[in-house]
C-alpha cells in the first residue's frame, strides 16, 4: 500500500524501481520446491503492485517518462506472457497477473505500448 501511495507523487521512480526488482527476481537462480514457491510469490506481489500503481498513474506523467516506462517494463511483462510453460503449476497465475499489468500499462500509455510492440513485430 505504501508504494502505491508513493507512486501517486513519484510515479516514474516507483515504477522504475519495481521493474528493476522484477528483473532481478526473474534472473535469480533457484533450487528446490520452497525456493520456487517463494520466487513465484515474489513475482506475484511485484506484478500486483505494478498493476495497482499503473492503475493510479497520474495524468501529468511526462511523455519521456511514458516512453522509458514502456521500454523498461514491457520486456519484463512479456517474459511472463511468452516463457511461462503450461507444466509449471504457477504459470497461469503469473500470466494472468502479467496480463493485468499490460492492460493497466496500455490504458494510459497506449501509443507507446502499441509503438513498441509494432516495432518488435516488424523486425
Amino acid at each position: 500500500e505504501c508504494l502505491i501511495n508513493i507512486s501517486k507523487y513519484k510515479f516514474s521512480l516507483v515504477i522504475s524501481g519495481l521493474t528493476t526488482i522484477l528483473k532481478n527476481v526473474n534472473n535469480m537462480r533457484i533450487f528446490g520446491e520452497a525456493a520456487e514457491k517463494n520466487l513465484y510469490l515474489s513475482q506475484l506481489i511485484i506484478l500486483d503492485t505494478l498493476e495497482k500503481c499503473l492503475a493510479g498513474q497520474p495524468k501529468d506523467t511526462m511523455r519521456l517518462d511514458e516512453t522509458m516506462l514502456v521500454k523498461q517494463l514491457l520486456p519484463e511483462i512479456c517474459h511472463f506472457l511468452h516463457t511461462c510453460r503450461e507444466g509449471n503449476q504457477h504459470a497461469a497465475e503469473l500470466r494472468n497477473s502479467a496480463s493485468g499489468v499490460l492492460f493497466s500499462l496500455s490504458c494510459n500509455n497506449f501509443n507507446a505500448v502499441f509503438s513498441r510492440i509494432s516495432t518488435r513485430n516488424s523486425i
